[in-house]
């Protein structure tokens, strides 16, 4: 942590100060704005409400990657009667928001589409958090649901991996981790990891210094992508993963939650996707589902005649840095 006369001397000379020291002096800045913002408007964290709702004996907590409240509070009157609260989430990107929620063991299964919820990733950037050793049972969506034209997993499989859960079980105990709206944009206004055609493949263009993400802002830059297009296509990503909760919840027989691990930028003062901390990023619903939407349809029979198939999915060794590729991290 840096001395306070650090701190007055990176204020007053940045250029004196050594790189790794003005980040950590920007880093405690950032977070001293941020907790100033927080208590001023008196949003309540996140993670304490996670941790006790995840005590109960029977649970469904619903994580929408990278959805902004505002987004949310928009659209979910037209999918799901409930009580929205705004909370504070743990970080600015996925990592952080695992790190920093889930620092128990818990006894749940948690359905994870995104693959830095995942030991590889952690041993990946050497940090000293294994999800495996947090959760009863880690389900690995990123590897068994993986889309390589869309470059995410759909939102249509997760719901299937977790109403086929649902049938082993009396009183689930769940987190459902969906990848959207996080980028790639897959609902009715589609942007994808490379619009235009994908004639190579993913390490073919990350040597050509083409990641998703530098893709992507040079798209914005070149007028190809606008910010209006942008907002909708993250809006109409946020709808098709809302259809899909609803599908979940109407099959579903226990309270239910939806959340987020943290929201994400759509051209405020030039800012996109989430690589640096804001209000924005922590600003995250908190939706209780209210009790006439849930377990209002049974689960089909095409569910029970292949209710194994958790069980009985054949992994295909993870190419990780493909994965996180696409998503934008690398």
């Amino acid at each position: 942590m840096p001395t306070l006369e650090q701190i007055k001397k990176g204020f007053k000379n940045p250029t004196e100060v050594p790189p790794h020291i003005y980040d950590k002096l920007s880093n405690a800045y950032k977070g001293v704005e941020l907790e100033t913002y927080r208590r001023y408007h008196r949003i309540p964290y996140q993670r304490e409400l996670i941790t006790e709702f995840v005590e109960s004996d029977s649970f469904c907590l619903i994580i929408l990657d990278a959805c902004r409240y505002d987004v949310f509070d928009n659209n979910i009157d037209e999918y799901l009667d409930g009580e929205l609260q705004l909370v504070w989430g743990s970080g600015r990107w996925t990592g952080d928001y695992a790190v920093r929620t889930w620092q128990k063991y818990y006894q749940l299964t948690y359905f994870a589409s995104i693959p830095v919820v995942s030991d590889a990733h952690f041993n990946r950037i050497d940090q000293d958090f294994k999800p495996s050793k947090h959760f009863e049972n880690l389900v690995r969506c990123w590897d068994s649901e993986w889309d390589p034209e869309l470059g995410t997993v759909p939102a249509n499989r997760v719901t299937d991996c977790a109403i086929q859960y649902l049938l082993d079980t009396d009183s689930p105990q769940i987190v459902v981790h969906y990848a959207q709206p996080h980028v790639p944009y897959i609902g009715d206004t589609e942007i994808l990891p490379w619009e235009g055609g994908s004639d190579k493949n993913i390490q073919e263009r990350l040597d050509d210094g083409t990641q998703p993400t530098i893709k992507f802002y040079e798209m914005i830059r070149k007028g190809e992508i606008s910010n209006k297009k942008l907002q909708k296509a993250y809006e109409d990503n946020l709808r098709y993963a809302l259809s899909e909760v609803v599908r979940l919840v109407q099959r579903i027989n226990c309270p239910v939650i939806i959340t987020s691990d943290h929201g994400e930028h759509l051209g405020e003062k030039g800012r996109y996707l989430h690589k640096t901390d804001s209000n924005i990023l922590r600003r995250v619903p908190w939706f209780i589902v209210d009790d006439s939407e849930i377990g209002v349809t049974q689960i089909e029979d095409k569910y029970r005649s292949c209710q194994d198939t958790l069980d009985k999915k054949q992994y295909s060794p993870p190419d990780i840095e493909d994965r996180l590729a696409h998503l934008g991290y690398y």
